[in-house]
């Protein structure tokens, strides 16, 4: 009798135990793991007082927070002021500068939240010296009654060794040596047209204002300098009105034998310049839109004409229409010396026929016996 309660105890108990299985088993499958997807995502950008950050085409101010849809794309130009290039660029603490592309950083996708910093540098050209930080300046103690030099000879105005051998002007120190300046400078020139007409008395704003020039009467215009890298260009009229905006990237080219314009699928333009490049051509466009287009040009080349100092003097020589005779004399010798010969001809024809008739007057006049 124990024996048959034992085995329906255990029987009930299985049952019981599976009942409890497939009831928990049954809440698990009711439960639903969810993910929330943002349909946006806020983008910070941050950057210092050695340039500026545009957004297609606008400029944003540093710790600007906004928001980009899921998967939209981003583009962001780094305008660095004339003293300034941009060293680095970094995306959530990550170092994004070799992604740079022209001064431009893109994104073609964008899925996560960003804080992006740009950071910008002094240059260390001729025009704005900077400190080495490796070599730091100290004061000169007035109770020293000399100062260290320099490996050429000459002490620093703030008494310590400048490892380049020059003195900036403000005392400070250049890196020297093998050191290269990143920023590669160079003029501008070019005109400035509105369709297909010239246009005289236009403005433009390079850089917001780091650079201004205007346009002549000619239509021609001339900018002292402009570094490699991203800019962004503003023309207007001479009554201030905007006639067009437009952005432009100046890239230094190891290969380039000429001066192109690239056309990206962004509308974005590259002016690639052969390097050692003293002045860029440009010509700026107006568009009926708004748009600027960018057109290099050639350097125009002025020939002034050369006059031997044997002829300076001479009236014949200088007389207009003899110098032409002359000139067309040298282009078409067989053709000179047909005429020549035809006129020489001619000058037989009338002298023989002049004597004819002086001789017939005269046989009219002898006396008849």
């Amino acid at each position: 009798m124990k024996k048959a309660c034992s085995v329906l105890l255990s029987v009930l108990l299985i049952f019981t135990m599976q009942l409890c299985v497939f009831a928990e088993a049954g809440e698990i499958g009711k439960t639903q793991l969810k993910t929330v997807v943002p349909n946006t995502h806020e983008i910070t950008v941050t950057y210092n007082d050695g340039g500026y950050v545009l957004k297609d085409g606008n400029l944003i101010a540093s710790g600007a927070k906004f928001a980009v849809d899921r998967f939209d794309s981003l583009s962001l130009g780094a305008v660095a002021k004339l003293d300034s290039h941009l060293e680095r660029v970094t995306v959530n603490g990550k170092d994004y500068t070799d992604k740079l592309q022209y001064g431009m950083l893109r994104f073609d996708s964008v899925t996560t939240d960003m804080n992006i910093v740009f950071t910008f540098k002094k240059c260390f050209g001729p025009t704005e010296p900077t400190t080495n930080p490796t070599e730091p300046t100290e004061p000169t103690r007035p109770t020293e009654p000399t100062a260290p030099t320099d490996p050429s000879g000459t002490t620093n105005p703030s008494g310590t060794t400048n490892p380049s051998g020059t003195t900036n002007p403000s005392g400070t120190t250049n890196p020297g040596g093998d050191h290269e300046d990143p920023c590669v400078r160079m003029g501008m020139k070019g005109n400035v047209y509105r369709g297909k007409n010239l246009f005289p008395g236009a403005k433009l704003d390079i850089d917001l204002g780091e650079i201004k020039a205007e346009a002549g009467k000619d239509g021609a215009y001339s900018v002292d300098v402009i570094k490699d890298g991203f800019h962004v260009v503003t023309i207007t009229d001479e009554n201030g009105e905007v006639a067009g905006k437009t952005t432009f990237s100046v890239s230094v080219s190891d290969t380039a034998t000429e001066t192109t314009v690239i056309k990206l699928d962004d509308g974005s333009q590259i002016a690639v310049v052969p390097k050692g490049t003293n002045t860029l051509w440009l010509d700026f466009v107006v568009n009926d839109d708004g748009t600027i287009t960018i057109v290099p040009v050639e350097e125009p080349t002025s020939e002034v004409p050369v006059t031997k100092p044997s002829d300076s003097g001479n009236p014949i020589m200088n007389n207009p229409v003899i110098s032409k005779t002359g000139e067309l004399i040298r282009e078409n010798p067989l053709a000179a010396a047909a005429v020549f010969l035809c006129g020489l001809s001619l000058i037989f024809f009338i002298i023989l026929r002049k004597k004819r008739k002086d001789d017939e007057e005269e046989e009219n006049t002898k006396p008849v016996c």
